[in-house]
């Protein structure tokens, strides 16, 4: 199925190049998400993944045959669950130093920061990004007074593709400390204004850490959104899917041990995306969508139960809301389509390799860490 689904999006592609108009560019995508502040392979007893050597050995080998853009979202500098201790902000914050050198190498082009990533100071994060020249992007992480923290988008033009970045964060976990001096907006208050006057023709793309309700109510808001990466990664696990609606969800696994690569054929101004695999797994979805509508049909009807027929109904409207979301989706390709190609990179032993910059940041971080224990008697 693979070998066919890329037949087809290369029939497509191929067949389309010939149209004069309109014009299409090839355009490379690179995705991390929740980071989580890791910087070395995990500690996984067969075949560990991850970690920032091997991550810089994969982009150099890709950067022998394209130029990727790279975007990350999601948390990056603090922990997860019971790794995060609130008596370690000034190791964290160190840390995020290292992580920003390296996103320096990366070459990265945005960051969208989380709110948890917050908790090693706003100004922390802002002179380490000028210091290393890794740009910041948020519509919705404001301080108290109102003002956004960040730029609320970004402006790009990669191999000759206008890009337009935003980024969007859901709140902190509620086990995470209170965020003093810090408000994360409603999003898609957020984007009202700011979409409403975007020029047509560039390409969208959100960088986020929404919960998967709150990533649904963007969709519905703003259907001229066209990338959507990261969100909580319990609820998303590594793909790409456009069952949703026009968008495009690209979601990586976290702890940087992966990358998501997208491949796109981009067609201006940008309308609709399409890939031969996906349409056909949406297809299959909205028969089993349709097929569980009627269901809860004949449910609300034979019920009798006012509690049990209310919650058929929730089933009904549910799957209604998938149907109408789902029109969306292209199921052939069109003149106007903008194709896409998608491939999981495991940052695994296939890219360990020789001496690179990573070893010696990894040195200095180590070194300076074992430092800041013995100067505040840190528990590392």
């Amino acid at each position: 199925m693979a070998a066919l689904g890329l037949g087809l999006w290369l029939a497509a592609c191929s067949s389309i190049r010939q149209t004069p108009l309109p014009y299409r560019k090839p355009l490379t995508q690179l995705f991390s998400v929740n980071r989580y502040s890791d910087t070395e392979p995990c500690g996984c007893s067969f075949s560990p993944w991850g970690g920032l050597t091997r991550e810089w050995n994969f982009l150099e080998q890709e950067r022998k045959s394209s130029e990727p853009l790279y975007l990350i979202s999601g948390t990056s500098f603090v922990p997860e669950g019971s790794n995060f201790h609130s008596s370690r902000q000034t190791l964290y914050l160190y840390k995020a130093g290292s992580i920003m050198e390296a996103f320096k190498e990366f070459k990265v082009s945005a960051l969208s920061p989380s709110a948890e990533d917050l908790f090693i100071g706003v100004d922390g994060l802002k002179a380490h990004s000028a210091k290393w020249d890794v740009p910041l992007v948020s519509s919705n992480l404001f301080d108290r007074n109102g003002r956004l923290l960040f730029a609320p988008y970004l402006k790009i033009e990669h191999q000759g593709v206008p890009l337009l970045v935003l980024g969007l964060s859901g709140k902190p976990r509620k086990d995470f400390p209170r965020l003093k001096k810090i408000k994360v907006g409603p999003p898609v208050e957020a984007l009202k204004t700011l979409l409403s006057t975007v020029a047509p023709g560039r390409l969208i793309i959100l960088l986020s850490s929404l919960s998967k309700e709150q990533m649904l109510e963007v969709i519905d808001a703003f259907p001229q959104i066209n990338i959507i990466s990261g969100g909580a990664n319990d609820e998303y696990p590594s793909k790409v899917n456009q069952y949703t609606g026009s968008a495009l969800y690209v979601n990586s696994q976290g702890n940087g041990q992966t990358l998501m690569r997208l491949d796109l054929e981009v067609c201006t101004p940008i309308r609709t995306l399409y890939n031969s695999d996906s349409a056909l797994a949406h297809q299959q979805t909205r028969e089993i969508w349709k097929s569980n509508l009627y269901e809860a049909e004949k449910k609300i009807k034979s019920s009798s139960e006012p509690k049990e027929k209310q919650s058929y109904q929730a089933e009904k409207k549910q799957f209604e809301l998938f149907l109408k979301r789902s029109q969306s989706v292209e199921l052939q390709p069109s003149d106007t389509s903008t194709l896409y190609r998608y491939s999981l990179i495991k940052l695994n032993t296939e890219y360990d390799g020789g001496p690179n910059p990573m070893h010696s940041l990894l040195e200095r971080m180590h070194a300076g860490v074992r430092q800041l224990a013995i100067d505040e008697k840190l528990d590392r």
